[in-house]
């Protein structure tokens, strides 16, 4: 009898020990991102105003970045830059880690702000009320838009939670989120 609790409790501590490794590795997994990551688009508008004729470039670097178990598209304009690129894609990559550890942070925000509005407004005739975890599942990260002042939008398609519109977080590592709303 002993030995069976025996066997028991070191399997309870493995079981134990694994779920706290596997947290800690998800935990400190380094975003260390290059501007080698990164490709650039140049995208050249042709057009007319006033009469007069106009031609600008629009330039985006992207990449793919895992988050949250998920490749999702990362992008940032270089226009947009006061400094070096090598630079800011070093403050990209912490922006970018605190995103990964901040998972239930994020997800909070979310629910605070819209779970209630999906409730009260976007509830299709008959429909019931959206729990939590069906809320969550629904949502999907896919994409991350990084500014030159470390701020961040983080896209995530609505799973038609609010017909097909788009949910829209802001925020930086430094301050948290700032916001959480539906666009387009």
């Amino acid at each position: 009898m002993k030995m069976k609790r025996m066997r028991l409790f070191v399997v309870f501590l493995g079981a134990l020990l694994f779920v706290s490794c596997a947290k800690r590795d998800t935990e400190s997994k380094v975003v260390n991102m290059e501007l080698s990551n990164f490709t650039l688009s140049v995208k050249t508008i042709r057009g007319e105003a006033n009469g007069k004729p106009f031609e600008t470039e629009i330039k985006t670097y992207s990449s793919k970045l895992s988050v949250w178990g998920r490749t999702v598209d990362i992008s940032f304009d270089p226009n947009d830059l006061n400094s070096d690129l090598d630079g800011f894609v070093t403050r990209l990559s912490r922006q970018a880690q605190w995103i990964i550890i901040s998972r239930a942070q994020i997800e909070d925000n979310i629910i605070a702000e819209l779970l209630e509005l999906k409730n009260s407004t976007w509830l299709e005739e008959g429909q019931k009320p959206v729990t939590r975890a069906q809320f969550l599942k629904a949502i999907v990260l896919t994409g991350i838009t990084f500014y030159s002042d470390d701020s961040f939008e983080m896209y995530f398609a609505d799973g038609n939670l609010f017909w097909g519109h788009t949910i829209l977080v802001s925020g930086s590592k430094d301050k948290g989120i700032d916001s959480v709303a539906i666009a387009g």
